[in-house]
């Protein structure tokens, strides 16, 4: 029908108070109204559409199962806020989502509770005096309750701006040769970007020219990663649960350019990082997905353009699972050196070390796709249930760094168990972090800044400065001595 949100009724709506199923998918709706007053409504279907906002369900009460697939500005992101938003869903895009939506749940009940108790023990517990009136008890209570509001920003009441991403998810560096009038060569540092509409912008940072896009996904991208061996080689990961190899080609002298797509690899979910293996990196990429960690061969010299996965990591902490806890959420991956590999799972509590060779020695057959990783080492980390924290790497991977939930920054030497990895020693025992940063005692207009959550941590190539991203819009820079 192609309806678009002003063709939707309202008064109509208003009409169908006994309504309990829902169907608006397959038209252009970008937005849902927010007073159709249908309170009965059980099943709501609206996927491929253009929402970007699904705040608006929470005017269901009483949904139990809710389809939006195919609206490509929704992200993993949002079935978290229809998690809170909807205390009765029990499936999410026909699946049954039970047990997760009520681990997720109880999670943010308690992250919630734990900001709101910080926020008074810092700034109103020291107004109430010895023995307080009850006029005085009623007074600051009052007061507490309008600010703490406003300043503990956490569950469905914030969600409207949670992970608003402004337009880009990922960005990815590369160096060409571009041909001037003349015929001179010069080299220029390209900037792709990559997010919420599935296409990437190619940037001249130089000169500040955006001189051409791709449209390289019918939805977001996730990740992106050029190739270390061909400097025109780009692979772009998406939500729609493809990894894409592209050529993005050189810009001629007028930046005009021509992009072809050389191989598409299927996930069975998102991809949330991809490393091209360094020993072999036009053979084999890997990537860290919302369902595991998988290999795929990605030489260009078979015929088959189109491929699922080679080989798909187990890791121990799978034994672990159960009904709430899925480890298989892989959030972090990166390569150490040629063949070292560190990785966690979200709520792991530990970061693995492993080794891409000896796993994949374990393979007797080309039919066995399913290895165990070989674990060369576990490092304690944080035991939070928050996803998505994700571990980097110091350029020559003698150091790994990871943020938490409570603005600290752990902070793991290798030189402490340099030679168990050279000789490729399994081993799971347990290592402390070397370091543990911890968050700073920060005042922002007079007020106290609570402590926040680490989304990544980097460090320059000299090793001088860590540096530290935060969810509240806060950098924090670190000197290494």
């Amino acid at each position: 029908m192609h309806l678009e949100s002003r063709d939707l009724d309202q008064h109509i709506f208003s009409q169908m108070i006994n309504l309990e199923e829902l169907d608006l998918s397959q038209n252009a709706l970008s937005e849902l109204p927010d007073n159709l007053n249908l309170n009965n409504l059980r099943v709501f279907n609206f996927s491929d559409n253009h929402v970007e906002d699904i705040t608006v369900l929470k005017q269901f009460p009483n949904l139990e199962e809710v389809m939006y697939e195919d609206n490509i500005y929704l992200t993993v992101s949002d079935n978290y806020k229809v998690f809170c938003l909807l205390p009765k869903l029990r499936r999410l895009n026909n699946k049954d989502i039970t047990s997760l939506a009520n681990h997720v749940r109880f999670v943010n009940h308690r992250e919630l509770s734990s900001r709101v108790e910080s926020y008074w023990e810092n700034q109103y517990k020291n107004n109430l005096p010895e023995k307080p009136s009850i006029q005085k008890i009623k007074a600051v209570g009052k007061d507490f309750i309008k600010t703490v509001t406003d300043h503990v920003k956490y569950g469905p009441n914030s969600l409207k701006d949670f992970v608003r991403w402004k337009e880009f998810f990922t960005l990815a560096w590369t160096t060409l040769t571009m041909v001037g009038k003349n015929g001179q060569k010069r080299k220029i540092n390209i900037l792709a970007g990559g997010g919420k509409c599935g296409v990437v912008r190619v940037i001249h940072t130089k000169v500040n020219l955006c001189y051409g896009e791709i449209k390289a996904h019918k939805k977001a991208i996730s990740i992106m990663a050029f190739s270390p061996k061909q400097e025109t080689f780009l692979f772009t990961g998406s939500y729609d649960k493809r990894i894409i190899l592209w050529d993005i080609g050189v810009p001629d002298c007028e930046y005009n350019f021509r992009a072809s797509q050389l191989l598409t690899l299927d996930t069975t979910d998102v991809p949330l990082r991809i490393c091209l293996v360094p020993s072999c990196p036009d053979e084999y990429l890997l990537a860290a997905c919302e369902d595991g960690c998988f290999a795929w061969d990605i030489r260009l010299d078979k015929k088959q353009g189109r491929r699922s996965c080679e080989i798909e990591f187990n890791f121990p902490i799978y034994k672990e699972e159960g009904k709430e806890k899925d480890f298989h959420v892989i959030d972090s991956l990166t390569f150490l050196n040629k063949d070292i590999i560190a990785s966690k799972s979200a709520m792991q509590g530990s970061i693995y070390l492993w080794s891409w060779e000896k796993s994949l020695k374990t393979q007797k057959s080309k039919s066995n796709k399913k290895l165990d990783a070989a674990i060369l080492g576990q490092m304690k980390w944080s035991s939070t249930e928050i996803p998505y924290l994700v571990l980097n790497s110091s350029p020559e991977g003698n150091c790994i760094f990871c943020g938490d939930e409570d603005g600290n920054v752990w902070v793991y030497d290798l030189e402490t168990c340099k030679t168990e990895l050279q000789k490729k020693i399994l081993s799971c025992d347990l290592k402390e972090p070397t370091k543990v940063l911890k968050w700073p005692l920060l005042y922002r207009q007079n007020k106290k800044v609570e402590k926040t959550l680490i989304n990544i941590v980097s460090v320059d190539p000299k090793l001088e400065y860590l540096v530290a991203l935060t969810d509240i819009n806060i950098v924090s820079i670190w000197k290494i001595q």
